[in-house]
């Protein structure tokens, strides 16, 4: 704090007067900042670190979602948010999207196949041990009926998993 408030003086003198700048910033100390950040590894950076193209569609956020989407269907898990959609979530989904999620874990977007005008949204967590990297047990934390409905027919969905094989239905 007294060094910042040195430097401000100092540099509020000098644009009063460059010759006295000049004989009082020769005069400070040097200052040397180390960043050190840059040793930092985020709980993402391990969660992610090893996932291919494929991994991203096809890993254990996507099977702990199935799972709970399964488990609010037979009641197992009371979810008020899906009740309205216990229809829907009980068929297929394709993945729309997956993103690693700022909080941890992933964000997935999702429809259904026999439904594929209503997208969902869900976060899923994952625990991580930073100290030997291992990864789960996974959470599924959320998951929303999103408003806008999507224009997309059944027709769409299967024409675009049959094109991209790496695309499944859960």
């Amino acid at each position: 704090m007294k060094m910042r408030l040195l430097l401000s003086l100092v540099l509020a003198f000098c644009a009063n007067s460059m010759m006295l700048c000049a004989a009082t910033t020769a005069s400070l100390p040097e200052l040397t900042v180390e960043d050190e950040t840059e040793d930092i590894v985020s709980l993402n950076d391990i969660r992610f670190a090893n996932f291919s193209d494929e991994d991203w569609l096809d890993n254990d956020y996507i099977r702990t979602l199935r799972l709970y989407l399964d488990d609010v269907v037979t009641g197992e898990i009371e979810d008020e948010k899906l009740t309205p959609y216990l229809d829907i979530i009980k068929g297929k989904f394709v993945i729309l999207n997956i993103e690693p999620a700022i909080m941890g874990g992933t964000f997935i977007y999702l429809a259904f196949i026999d439904h594929p005008q209503d997208m969902f949204v869900a976060w899923v967590y994952s625990d991580v041990n930073p100290e030997t990297n291992a990864i789960g047990p996974y959470h599924t934390n959320m998951v929303s009926h999103h408003e806008e409905p999507l224009d997309l027919t059944k027709e769409q969905i299967m024409q675009i998993v049959e094109e991209h094989p790496e695309l499944k239905l859960w």
